[in-house]
């Protein structure tokens, strides 16, 4: 992928649900306009593999906040060591 491009609902392998959040007409503070293609969400990524850790990466997936319960996040944890 080269820098600059905005991958609208990318192929992550091991996740069923991946897609970027459309944020439409979203303003920061100062008005200026969020940047697609910076969030996204997805199903539990228990079943990422090698492939889905190197798709993350390679959207420049820096962090992961997983909104599940402990029970869920327990019974299948998230496989993203390495990302």
């Amino acid at each position: 992928m080269t820098p600059g491009t905005v991958v609208r609902d990318p192929l992550v392998p091991g996740t069923v649900n991946f897609r970027a959040v459309d944020l439409g007409t979203a303003t920061t503070p100062a008005g200026e306009r969020l940047r697609d293609g910076v969030l996204f969400r997805s199903d539990a990524l228990h079943a990422l593999g090698d492939a889905g850790r190197g798709a993350l990466r390679d959207l420049g997936v820096v962090r992961v906040i997983d909104l599940r319960s402990d029970e869920e996040v327990a019974e299948a944890p998230d496989d993203i060591t390495g990302t």
